[in-house]
């Protein structure tokens, strides 16, 4: 009996060892991670990217469209990146020997379920999708602020390990989301046609990736429509001479808009006067007119001042008028 419980015993230990390598599935050859990025200041507010990471002879062929989703049409529409690369190293190595086929999905939704009454104000929401022993699926992970920005925080091993994933795509692709900056003013410049033509981004317009981000959660615009607008070029604010009297500038040249005044939704007409002197220079402007404008009194200044009107050897009072129109829609309650 002893001998027989002895043998089992041995058995057992020959046979778990083989049986548990028996689970191990196979590494994709093929990773879609999908991520929503979501800051507490900005905007924009969400950053929507889609990797795509697929093994060839080589190594890796990894490519990543961000979507960044403007709330404020007079400050930034929807802007469009694809980046790119080729890197000498196989999948285990990029996901450091870490198989997501293998992750148990009972400890994927311990981990979502490990702040479920937390307030979370910044953070990144992970998909991975992937074929495991030619059946589809989807794991998802939650980056949460507190992961991010306190060192103090035991991040659960499936979030860290997504970390260091996304972590290592941004070495290889170029900066994430949180390292850029917070206020961007300047204006997008408008999508190339590279971009446009690649194939990820050809999907990406086509609602391939629409499922990763119901409309719900965009509200009310899908990934795709969000990229299709993301084309269009950037609204065009317009900045005119409206009068100058008693006599128009000979050389002139138009202030530009104050990116402070556009964040603001800051637009109407300026008026000022100055003296021409008898060379024909401005000098002593002085503003009149609607206060709420003293945003755009420095650009229209600095522009004045570069001004020059025909000599004639006399001193003489100018007015002039500038229109600033920011031609998008700006929401009732800045008006």
């Amino acid at each position: 009996m002893i001998k027989g419980l002895q043998f089992g015993a041995l058995l057992l230990c020959v046979a778990w060892p083989y049986a548990h390598a028996q689970k191990t599935s196979e590494f994709p050859q093929r990773v879609v991670i999908a991520s929503d990025s979501f800051i507490d200041m900005g905007p924009p507010f969400d950053y929507y990217e889609i990797t795509t990471i697929n093994s060839t002879s080589s190594g890796l062929h990894v490519e990543r469209v961000r979507i960044a989703a403007a709330t404020d049409s007079c400050l930034q529409l929807p802007t469009l990146e694809w980046q790119h690369a080729d890197l000498p190293i196989t999948l285990p190595q990029l996901l450091q020997g870490k198989n997501p086929c293998d992750i148990p999905e009972k400890d994927l939704n311990k981990e979502l379920k490990r702040c479920k009454h937390c307030l979370t104000f910044s953070g990144i929401n992970v998909s991975m999708e992937m074929s495991c022993k030619t059946k589809p699926r989807t794991i998802r992970m939650d980056i949460l602020d507190r992961d991010l920005f306190d060192s103090r925080t035991a991040t659960p091993g499936n979030t860290s390990w997504t970390m260091k994933a996304l972590g290592s795509l941004n070495n290889a692709l170029g900066p994430g989301p949180w390292e850029k900056p917070i206020f961007n003013l300047e204006m997008p410049t408008p999508v190339s046609r590279e971009v446009r033509e690649a194939k990820i981004v050809q999907a990406l317009k086509a609602g391939e990736f629409d499922h990763f981000f119901p409309s719900n959660s965009i509200s009310p615009e899908t990934l795709s429509k969000l990229a299709k607008e993301a084309e269009q070029l950037p609204s065009v604010q317009t900045i005119a001479l409206a009068e100058a009297k008693p006599y128009p500038p000979a050389e002139m040249r138009m202030p530009s808009y104050p990116p402070i005044a556009r964040a603001a939704h800051v637009e109407g007409d300026v008026s000022l006067g100055f003296e021409v002197t008898p060379e024909g220079k401005t000098e002593h402007i002085v503003f009149f007119g609607d206060g709420r404008l003293l945003m755009l009194h420095d650009a229209v200044k600095e522009a004045i001042t570069k001004w020059t009107f025909v000599a004639n050897g006399e001193r003489y009072h100018e007015s002039a008028t500038i229109s600033f129109r920011l031609n998008c829609a700006v929401p009732d309650d800045r008006r």
